[in-house]
């Protein structure tokens, strides 16, 4: 894979572009490569009920705080969510079934 490939992969454009608390304009977010253990120990230490792991997962994978994902369009964090699904093993795409 080249190093183009592989960029292209790491980068997710957001379908609806949109400024966080924090005023930062978000039109794509960078997505961690790999996730370790120590990560899925980070979501599972902040999580206290279903809809947190997701919201928490998706904050991992994208190196975001929790409160700047909460006003992403509800079509770019549900394909964020699938991916992070995926890359803890739950397979397949969520938001279809």
């Amino acid at each position: 894979m080249t190093d183009d490939k592989k960029e292209q992969e790491r980068v997710y454009t957001l379908r609806y572009p949109y400024t966080t608390p924090a005023g930062l304009e978000l039109k794509e977010v960078t997505l961690r490569d790999r996730l370790t253990a120590r990560d899925i120990r980070e979501v599972n230490r902040r999580t206290q009920s279903p809809d947190e792991y997701e919201m928490s997962g998706v904050s991992v994978l994208c190196g975001l705080p929790v409160e700047d994902i909460m006003d992403m369009d509800a079509e770019d964090y549900l394909a964020l969510r699938d991916i992070f699904f995926l890359r803890v093993g739950i397979a397949g795409r969520i938001q279809e079934r």
